[in-house]
């Protein structure tokens, strides 16, 4: 139960706080057009690496 209240927590903070400027980044880095679909692949890959860490725990 807590591991799922924490995965909801972090994703919204990611979305909340991380995503506006992880855009603005990868907008710099890769172009305004590709910075959408960099962006939604960083969080996908956060998630994974976060329940990778859990399930080690």
């Amino acid at each position: 139960m807590l591991n799922g209240i924490v995965e909801l927590v972090l994703v919204l903070a990611t979305i909340v706080y991380i995503y506006p400027f992880m855009k603005s980044v990868a907008g710099s880095l890769v172009g305004k057009k590709h910075a959408e679909v960099s962006v939604i692949v960083a969080v996908i890959a956060s998630i994974y690496t976060l329940r990778e860490v859990q399930s080690l725990i």
